[in-house]
Parts: C-alpha cells; sequence; structure tokens
C-alpha cells in the first residue's frame, strides 16, 4: 500500500502518520526532516515532513516523504529534500518490535534486509531488459 501526502490512521497497525511543515529556512539538516515516532503501543504517531517553504530568489526549501507499508510489520518512508545549499534523498524503516511497538531502524536490521533481499531477484530480472 502507498501512501502520498495524507493523514491516516491505520488501527489494525497500530499507528497514526501526521504531516509535519518543512522548515521556512534557507538552511537545514536532513534530521530536521528526517520521519520520527513516538507514542504507546496502539497509538503511535509517525512524524513526516511535506510541504514546501516560502518561495525565494534561489528557490523554497522542500521535502517530498511518501509510505509503503511493504509488509504488515515494516513501513518504508521515502523522503527526498532540498534548501539553498543541500538537497538528497533517503529511505527510513519502521519495524513493528515484540509486543507491537514500532521502532526506526536502519536497512541493516535483520527484517528489512529479508525484504530487500527477497525483492533484488525481481530488480535485476527487469534491469536485464529486452
Amino acid at each position: 500500500m502507498l501512501i502520498k501526502n495524507v493523514t491516516f490512521h491505520l488501527d489494525d497497525n497500530g499507528f497514526q502518520l501526521k504531516e509535519n511543515p518543512v522548515p521556512d529556512c534557507a538552511y537545514f539538516r536532513a534530521s530536521e526532516v528526517a520521519p520520527t515516532i513516538d507514542g504507546e503501543v496502539g497509538a503511535q504517531v509517525i512524524h513526516i515532513a511535506n510541504g514546501y517553504g516560502r518561495h525565494r530568489v534561489w528557490g523554497a526549501p522542500r521535502c517530498r516523504s511518501s509510505v509503503e507499508l511493504v509488509a504488515p510489520d515494516v513501513i518504508q518512508v521515502s523522503m527526498s529534500w532540498g534548501n539553498k545549499h543541500a538537497w538528497g534523498s533517503q529511505d527510513y524503516w519502521f519495524i513493528r518490535e515484540r509486543g507491537g511497538l514500532w521502532a526506526r531502524r536502519t536497512a541493516h536490521h535483520r527484517r528489512v534486509r529479508e525484504l530487500l533481499a527477497s525483492a533484488a531477484p525481481v530488480a535485476q530480472a527487469t534491469a536485464g531488459g529486452v
């Protein structure tokens, strides 16, 4: 399931997603717009940044996040951001741990590696092309 630019609540998965505004400044760090999670089991909130700041001569600070429930216990947040002197993109992973609590983990987490490994042959097969 891919969700873009919305606020929603998934009771079955025990988390809520909320959008936060993009910092309206010429300079911000990726950590300032990285997704975060807080709350207790059954009432956790994942905060993501989406949108644009005030337009200037050089452009506008921006952040675009999309959320995908890639498995019942894994959420992927893909984020791209930019400001006056820096831009980038990154994926963030949230895993449902024992006891139902969601936690942000790196791509090196065992469950994320399993999902990426199972998807790799499909990507390689299509990359080979015609």
